[in-house]
């Protein structure tokens, strides 16, 4: 047992990861961005993953690390990636560029794997009522210095932590920060995060 009496209700099936934010995508993000804060040589300005590589949601009551197991059973490693502005806009209209589809008389995207989850540094505003590739209206990203959100600069580059397989198969144009301490498992940090913070 991970924590005997958890009060939150963790939101991770693949029709709502896949489709919007959820707040297991963000405790996911926020625990990779946290630690890789503290072990890479660049600290990240944010933090993403793959809203598929997320499998189950977390229910309230007892916590096993089975469940930790369920939610991400794919042993992915923490990674780091440089990229410039410009890609990351790219990376988020690839993420939003699903069909839209009429659920409960609302609109919204149908499930795909490669939708963005993203941590607490970075904002992303956009329109699923415009046309793929063209829906993401604003990102903000937050200025560890000041503490204060920043429009996206499309020339700088940016330090984005994240999982190996969003690294490699999802922003491939991207090369990979060298790191040994990127070889630490995902779901190993979520069993952290779930012992110590809630």
């Amino acid at each position: 047992m991970i924590i005997p009496n958890n009060k939150v209700e963790f939101k991770g099936d693949n029709n709502i990861a896949r489709t919007q934010e959820t707040n297991l995508g963000n405790l996911i993000t926020d625990a990779i961005e946290d630690y890789a804060a503290k072990n890479f040589k660049h600290k990240p300005d944010f933090a993403i993953t793959n809203g598929g590589g997320i499998r189950s949601s977390i229910a309230k009551g007892k916590i096993t690390q089975n469940d930790i197991i369920t939610v991400l059973p794919f042993g992915n490693l923490i990674s780091q990636i440089k990229v410039k502005g410009t890609d990351v806009k790219k990376a988020f209209e690839h993420s939003l560029n699903a069909p839209i589809e009429i659920k409960n008389n609302k609109k919204q995207l149908t499930p795909n794997g490669g939708f963005l989850q993203i941590s607490k540094s970075i904002h992303v505003f956009y329109d699923i009522n415009q046309k793929p590739n063209s829906r993401v209206r604003d990102i903000q990203v937050r200025n560890h210095k000041t503490g204060k959100f920043e429009k996206l600069n499309p020339n700088k580059t940016y330090y984005i932590a994240t999982n190996d397989f969003t690294a490699i198969k999802v922003m491939a144009m991207i090369c990979l920060e060298d790191n040994a301490k990127k070889a630490f498992r995902l779901m190993k940090l979520l069993v952290i995060i779930f012992k110590h913070i809630i």
